[in-house]
């Protein structure tokens, strides 16, 4: 894992309140529809944006 650089582009799970560089954790999400952390679910929409 990387650190987070200033300007650069996060996501935050809004279940767990993970953050992720957003290239990143949508890559993942496509694959595996959970937090890599805790695993908790999270959806996400038609436009790539996640959902509670």
């Amino acid at each position: 894992m990387e650190d987070m650089k200033p300007r650069e582009k996060i996501t935050r799970l809004p279940a767990c309140l993970h953050t992720f560089h957003s290239k990143c954790i949508s890559k993942w999400l496509k694959e595996k529809p959970c937090c890599p952390i805790d695993k908790v679910a999270v959806s996400v929409n038609d436009s790539g944006q996640t959902d509670c």
